[in-house]
């Protein structure tokens, strides 16, 4: 059953930080949202990791911090789900959370990208 929560909060951090990169297009919000990277550019600020590239380390950096903090709101919020409704629900998450990161990855395919003509 643990297994199933920690897939759950790492696909919840995943799906959050691409949700990031997606909104970081859209200007009225672009600021405001700019923030939530914080907590990945104090992590690579405290363990020196420049060697992975910033964007890759930024992003991989708050992937983890946000599924850890996806894994105590499931622990804490989420405590009387049996497996098979955890599994259920970890199932649900993959595919729109796919979707999300290969948007979010692969700026050919993303519609809410500016395209020079």
């Amino acid at each position: 059953m643990t297994k199933f929560r920690a897939l759950a909060s790492l696909l919840a951090g995943v799906g959050f930080v691409s949700i990031l990169c997606l909104s970081l297009n859209i200007p009225a919000v672009n600021s405001l949202l700019s923030g939530l990277f914080a907590p990945g550019a104090i992590v690579i600020a405290l363990f020196n990791f420049d060697e992975w590239g910033s964007v890759v380390a930024l992003l991989g950096a708050n992937v983890l911090i946000y599924s850890v903090l996806a894994f105590g709101v499931i622990l804490l919020r989420f405590r009387g789900l049996l497996e098979g409704e955890l599994k259920r629900l970890t199932i649900r998450m993959l595919l729109p959370v796919v979707a999300v990161s290969i948007l979010a990855c692969f700026p050919a395919f993303n519609p809410m990208l500016p395209v020079g003509r």
